[in-house]
């Protein structure tokens, strides 16, 4: 029997429980919520770079990076610096 895909989607508010969960399953060690939230703060671009993919109401696959600005031909620009990619094993 062939399980759906999962949804890719951007980071919503309260997901970050999910996150962790699946931060722990996949390096077998954890990181406090109020760390994430540190490294990915709100309202400042931190959270508009985090991506997961969801399948059976868990996090399967995160990815996040932090926003930083970069000069192109004199031009500054916004971009992203990848810090955060990780998918636990699943069976």
């Amino acid at each position: 029997m062939s399980r759906p895909p999962p949804e890719i989607r951007d980071y919503r508010p309260g997901d970050e429980e999910a996150i962790d969960r699946a931060f722990r399953r996949a390096f077998g060690a954890g990181r406090s919520l109020a760390e994430w939230a540190w490294k990915f703060p709100a309202g400042d671009g931190g959270r508009e770079h985090v991506v997961v993919a969801v399948a059976g109401g868990e996090v399967v696959a995160h990815f996040a990076a932090q926003p930083v600005a970069v000069q192109v031909d004199g031009r500054i620009l916004r971009a992203g610096h990848s810090v955060d990619a990780f998918a636990p094993p699943r069976p």
